[in-house]
C-alpha cells in the first residue's frame, strides 16, 4: 500500500494508485488491527488524495500509538497537525523524530516547516536552509519563507534558478506560481493553476490553501476566496494561520465573507477531537 501511495503522489492522473493503496491498507488492517504501516498508508492517502485531514490525523495517530518510535509516522503524524491547526503540539514529536533518525534531511527541515506553520517566520527563513539537499520539497518551502519574510530578490533568485525545468513535480510548479504571485501577473497565474494541476489542488486541501493564498497574493480575490472555501470543504481548519499568521491573507482581515469563513474555521477548530 505504501509503494502503490508513493506512485500515486508523483503526479496527476494516478488516482488509480491511490485506490489501490486504501485497497491493501484495509486488507492488512483485517489481517492485522494493529498494523502501524496500514494507519500510516491510510493517513497519507486521506490526506493526499481523499480530503480529509481530520481522517488521516486519526490514522497517522492511531499508527504512532502502536509504533511510536517509527520515523515515518512520526514524520507523517508532524505533517497532518498542520492542516487541522495543530502544530503548536509538534515540538516533542520533532524532537523524537530527531533521535530516531538524525541523519534524515526530512527530520533536520521539519521545525522549519513547524516555525512556518506557527507564523514564525523570522526564523523560518534565517533557517540553515544551505544544509539541505537541493530538492523542490525543501526548495519550495525555503522560497515560502523568505516571500514570507518579505526576501523578494532572494525567493525569485531561487525560483529562478530552479522552477524554470520543465516538470511535473507539484513543488516546482507551484514555485512558479508564487513567482508569478510575487510578480503580479495574475492571468499567467491562472493558467498555471487551471487543467490537470486544478483537479490535485482541489483535492488536497494544503495544496488548495497554499494555492489561495498566493491568489491573493496576486490580487486574484475573488479566485483566493473561492479556493480558500475549498480547503475548508476539504477540512482545512488550521485557524490561527488563516487567522493571524499568513500574510498573504491579511487583505481579507475584516471583509464580511473571509471573517464569516473564519468563524466556521474557529469552531471546527476547537471543537477538534484530539
Amino acid at each position: 500500500g505504501y509503494v502503490y501511495f508513493h506512485y500515486a503522489n508523483i503526479g496527476v492522473g494516478k488516482e488509480d494508485y491511490a485506490d489501490r493503496a486504501e485497497e491493501y491498507a484495509r486488507k492488512a488492517l483485517d489481517l492485522n488491527p494493529h498494523s502501524a504501516w496500514a494507519h500510516l498508508v491510510l493517513g497519507c492517502v486521506f490526506q493526499a488524495f481523499r480530503g480529509n485531514p481530520r481522517q488521516a490525523f486519526h490514522h497517522l495517530r492511531s499508527g504512532l500509538k502502536i509504533k511510536p518510535d517509527d520515523p515515518h509516522l512520526l514524520y507523517w503524524f508532524t505533517i497532518g497537525q498542520y492542516p487541522v491547526g495543530k502544530s503548536d503540539e509538534s515540538e516533542p514529536l520533532v524532537r523524537r523524530l530527531q533521535e530516531v533518525d538524525p541523519l534524515s534531511p526530512y527530520a533536520r527541515w521539519l521545525p522549519a516547516g513547524v516555525d512556518l506553520g506557527l507564523g514564525k517566520i523570522d526564523q523560518a527563513s534565517d533557517f540553515a536552509w544551505h544544509q539541505l539537499p537541493q530538492t523542490p520539497h525543501f526548495d519550495f518551502f525555503h522560497t515560502l519563507a523568505l516571500t514570507y519574510a518579505g526576501r523578494v530578490d532572494q525567493a525569485l533568485s531561487l525560483i529562478h534558478e530552479r522552477a524554470q525545468e520543465e516538470s511535473d513535480d507539484l513543488f516546482l510548479q507551484m514555485m512558479r506560481v508564487l513567482g508569478r504571485a510575487i510578480g503580479g501577473e495574475p492571468e499567467p497565474l491562472s493558467h498555471l493553476l487551471s487543467g490537470e494541476k486544478s483537479k490535485t489542488i482541489r483535492r488536497d486541501p494544503v495544496w488548495a490553501y497554499f494555492s489561495a493564498s498566493f491568489c491573493a497574493l496576486a490580487g486574484l480575490e475573488e479566485r483566493a476566496m473561492e479556493l480558500l472555501s475549498v480547503a475548508v470543504d476539504q477540512g482545512f481548519l488550521n485557524y490561527p494561520l488563516l487567522a493571524e499568521h499568513d500574510p498573504f491573507l491579511s487583505k481579507f482581515r475584516g471583509e464580511p465573507l473571509y471573517e464569516a469563513l473564519l468563524e466556521r474555521v474557529k469552531h471546527e477548530w476547537e471543537y477538534f477531537e484530539v
